[in-house]
């Protein structure tokens, strides 16, 4: 009777573990044990599937079950009082840092280099679409998180690192012309990190508040970390 009971609280606790969903601390600040699934993930799948020598970057697994958990794509639309042009998309791509270790590593595997996962904490990469006139004008673009607690409070505040040296990558932005006005439409990219934040902080933290101008006025989406247990936000 012991044993079965044992063994139902076990099944249990198992089941628990399987669909209880991350936290903010899970998906921002992930250990080395995670960081190094990433990585032997990203290695295996690059070695098993070869980019192009004429790429400039790794492919990477675009699988959903790769995805899940590591990238998610918003396509809300912006509250009508943000007045973004009609024409103007308003995708955001969210890659976490379980995510951007496994580039290191699958560009790493494609240049035969090995990777202490222990020397990369990973960074979160956000990719904000967006108009421009002039591609350098990407560089004046802004964005933040803010990590807020169940009352909406802001408990942290991690600007985007960008430095005075930084350049646009061109590869993202494709120049698009239409009865002789031309425009520049692809994605900023904005990199966040805080590796000072204490664990009590991202426990407290119920929400992530993405805040950012693209040139159309202050804008903001709001993340839970269970948004990240699926793929796509909005949309069709």
């Amino acid at each position: 009777m012991f044993r079965a009971l044992a063994l139902t609280a076990l099944l249990a606790s198992a089941a628990h573990a399987q669909t209880a969903p991350p936290t903010w601390a899970d998906l921002l600040q992930p250990g080395v044990q995670a960081r190094q699934a990433a990585c032997d993930a990203a290695t295996a799948h690059e070695k098993a599937h070869p980019t192009p020598t004429a790429q400039k970057y790794a492919s990477g697994d675009q699988s959903d079950a790769a995805r899940l958990g590591r990238k998610l794509t918003d396509d809300r639309d912006s509250p009508p009082e943000v007045k973004v042009p009609a024409h103007v998309a308003s995708r955001i791509i969210i890659e976490l840092p379980a995510a951007t270790v496994g580039n290191i590593c699958a560009n790493a595997a494609r240049d035969g280099k090995p990777v202490k996962v222990t020397q990369y904490t990973g960074t979160t990469q956000v990719y904000i679409q967006g108009e421009l006139v002039a591609l350098k004008d990407a560089l004046k673009l802004t964005a933040a998180l803010r990590l807020l607690d169940a009352s909406g409070q802001e408990l942290a505040r991690i600007d985007s690192r960008r430095d005075a040296a930084a350049k646009v990558d061109q590869g993202l932005w494709t120049r698009e012309c239409q009865d002789n006005v031309c425009r520049w439409r692809g994605f900023s990219v904005f990199a966040f990190s805080d590796y000072q934040l204490k664990p009590e902080t991202y426990a407290a933290t119920q929400t992530v508040q993405l805040v950012f101008d693209r040139g159309y006025g202050p804008e903001t989406r709001d993340y839970t970390a269970a948004d990240f247990t699926r793929l796509t936000l909005g949309g069709p």
